[in-house]
């Protein structure tokens, strides 16, 4: 899952262009509610935010983002996923990266397990270590 501040202040949200911010945030992949967030945030200035602008940019970046390839590389990155596309295809990709992911590091969890014990005990790691 995606976690970012989105907090705004007074000069972004005078000068904001939403449809570029709303395509920013779909081609990060970020939740929808983020434009309540940026909603918030103005309100403390009494500056209205253009969701209307905000939420054409938001879908046009989703669809860039939501495409499969990306799918697999945001799951190879070890990126959050945020659940906001519509295609099982990008979900498949997605988990098939992230699954490689898993199985790639692996060993080299292992691996760095290793070389980190060296301090503790040479013995055990003669041992232990391939």
């Amino acid at each position: 899952m995606l976690t970012q501040c989105s907090s705004l202040d007074l000069n972004q949200c005078q000068n904001s262009d939403w449809f570029a911010l709303g395509l920013q945030d779909g081609n990060n992949g970020a939740h929808a509610s983020r434009i309540n967030d940026y909603a918030e945030d103005c309100a403390e200035f009494g500056i209205r935010v253009d969701h209307g602008g905000w939420r054409e940019g938001y879908l046009q970046g989703l669809q860039n983002y939501c495409q499969p390839e990306n799918g697999y590389r945001v799951g190879l990155a070890g990126e959050g996923y945020a659940g906001v596309c519509s295609s099982n295809a990008f979900v498949e990709q997605y988990n098939a990266a992230t699954t490689n992911t898993s199985s790639i590091n692996a060993p080299m969890r292992s691996a760095a397990a290793c070389v980190r014990s060296t301090t503790r005990s040479a013995i055990w790691i003669r041992s232990w270590c391939p």
